[in-house]
């Protein structure tokens, strides 16, 4: 299968475009909830490409296209990090960023804010998130996200 083939939608059924169930099953579910990712980004092949990077990590991911679904997708689900684009219509990152600190079962969830603004440092420690990175982005950094969050969730859950 080639890389464009997996980056389809529907083409994994452990992806979940908000709305679709998730059936993939990992290790933290013996702790009560599996290990999940929110990517928010209005570029489909962003979106696609940091699936599939999540998903070779063994973690659970859904995405969303813009600020706004996203906001629906947290009033029932509780993602363990959630990749962040700035720059999209509608809810652009920086709102959805207000609207989330608002509510109390969302506002400790890590965020990466992942953006080609030059000013991404700066913005990324004046909105006080965990990461970013600056795309275009490499396999490695994302990979280290991934890898620096979940071992923080399993030694905390340990």
């Amino acid at each position: 299968m080639t890389r464009d083939q997996r980056a389809t939608p529907n083409s994994h059924p452990e992806r979940n475009t908000i709305g679709r169930p998730i059936t993939l099953r990992t290790a933290h579910e013996s702790l009560g909830r599996p290990r999940t990712v929110l990517i928010i980004d209005d570029d489909e092949g962003i979106r696609a490409a940091l699936a599939d990077i999540v998903h070779d990590e063994g973690v659970v991911v859904a995405t969303a296209s813009d600020g706004a679904r996203a906001l629906d997708y947290l009033g029932s689900n509780t993602p363990q990090l959630i990749f962040l684009d700035l720059m999209m219509p509608g809810v652009n990152g920086w709102e959805f960023i207000t609207e989330i600190r608002r509510r109390e079962s969302a506002h400790a969830i890590p965020i990466v804010l992942v953006s080609s603004a030059r000013s991404l440092p700066e913005e990324a420690a004046r909105l006080g998130v965990w990461h970013y990175l600056r795309k275009p982005f490499q396999l490695v950094d994302v990979t280290r996200a991934i890898q620096q969050r979940f071992a923080v969730c399993t030694t905390r859950n340990s």
